[in-house]
């Protein structure tokens, strides 16, 4: 996919990560616990996902996890919008896998959506 040479991604990688958290979202709207919505639109209750993980999240002793969620953290993605790139606002009062999550869903956003919004150069 050419548009991860673009952003400097490995293209297996990207499409990875694509394929990863398509399978995870739908994961998450076929649960009846973290879906949300009616009959005309599901959408996955990723923040009720992230409280019911937030301990076991924390609890990951895995050296490379850490580093990889306080990365996203401390330099988190910016989000897409009409005037370009703007920070992404992260509230710290949400749990650490509710930021980690946020980041994550925005990174995926930018991929998929990027350039919807922005007037052509």
């Amino acid at each position: 996919m050419e548009d991860f040479h673009q952003m400097n991604i490995p293209p297996k990688r990207g499409t990875a990560f694509l394929q990863m958290f398509a399978r995870f979202e739908y994961s998450l709207k076929a649960s009846s616990e973290f879906a949300e919505g009616d009959a005309k639109e599901i959408r996955a209750a990723w923040d009720k996902f992230a409280n019911a993980i937030d301990g076991a999240f924390r609890a990951i002793a895995d050296k490379s996890f850490q580093e990889s969620v306080q990365f996203l953290l401390a330099a988190p993605a910016r989000k897409q919008g009409m005037m370009g790139f703007q920070p992404l606002v992260i509230d710290p009062a949400q749990t650490e896998a509710q930021r980690t999550l946020l980041v994550i869903r925005t990174v995926r956003n930018n991929v998929i959506h990027g350039g919807k919004n922005l007037a052509t150069e």
